[in-house]
């Protein structure tokens, strides 16, 4: 199996796919809005009136209603979370999986390897030749 991480096709099927899930989360948004709104205006109830058989406390009734909210936001901040996640491992998986197949710069060559730290030929015994006359 080869990684082919720069190949524009699979760009573009990348980015359909998080469109595509972008889009789910939205739908999934607006429905979690409805349902709510329509539980707390009475809109979507039946038709039927049936009278309950215990009296519903009010404030269990309020604070389940308030939690609706917190309940959609938290669920929509861990699938993001999740969606994030995922995608920085592919992408760090991928990098790492470049890196090691990488091909290494070939080896220097040794058999000269000292010949710029050596000295010239006139400089062997430690004292520069004199290349002037004194007069």
């Amino acid at each position: 199996m080869t990684w082919r991480a720069f190949d524009p096709e699979h760009k573009r099927v990348r980015l359909a796919i998080a469109l595509l899930i972008s889009g789910i989360i939205l739908v999934l948004w607006a429905w979690g809005n409805w349902v709510y709104r329509t539980s707390n205006s009475g809109a979507g109830a039946s038709s039927v009136q049936v009278e309950p058989t215990a009296p519903i406390d009010e404030a269990r009734r309020k604070a389940a209603a308030d939690a609706a909210p917190r309940l959609l936001m938290y669920t929509l901040l861990l699938i993001l979370v999740v969606l994030f996640g995922g995608y920085a491992l592919i992408r760090a998986s991928r990098r790492h999986y470049e890196a090691i197949s990488r091909k290494r710069a070939a080896p220097t060559a040794t058999e000269d390897l000292w010949a710029m730290h050596s000295l010239p030929d006139d400089e062997i015994d430690g004292r520069p030749e004199a290349t002037h006359e004194d007069g």
